[in-house]
């Protein structure tokens, strides 16, 4: 999956071009599949096609990029941060990541397997740590 305000974007912007999508496929250099798997937000578009398609529409497109990168770091931080909650309580170290996780899915995908290891790694520290208590 992309970047959905990129994917909108770019669909907002041929429309107001008044391109169909043929004509932004031939303008920008990359087949029309592929653009319009961009505009339905499937799949991972190269930065080649992105760089093309903001010559083709005159436009900077490739902004949308950095801010969504800017904003899914700043949610993973949250996300790793929320994992202290443990301090408060030892179990809402692993339920409040876990919720944030089920809340922003289809944004974080490229970081799952991180946030399901400190997930993971929450609850097994949720069951360990009792047990040393008692040793």
């Amino acid at each position: 999956m992309i970047i959905p305000m990129l994917s909108q974007k770019i669909k907002e912007l041929r429309t107001q071009k008044n391109l169909t999508q043929e004509k932004l496929s031939e303008l920008s250099g990359i087949s029309l599949r592929t653009l319009q798997r961009i505009e339905k937000n499937e799949g991972s578009p190269t930065a080649d096609s992105i760089s093309k398609l903001s010559l083709a529409l005159k436009q900077d497109i490739t902004g949308l990029v950095e801010k969504d990168l800017e904003d899914n770091k700043q949610q993973i931080k949250i996300l790793f941060l929320s994992a202290l909650s443990f301090l408060i309580f030892p179990l809402l170290g692993a339920i409040v990541p876990s919720i944030i996780w089920v809340w922003e899915k289809d944004k974080l995908r490229e970081f799952e397997n991180s946030i399901k290891s400190l997930i993971n790694f929450q609850i097994t520290w949720v069951i360990v740590f009792p047990l040393l208590h008692f040793l």
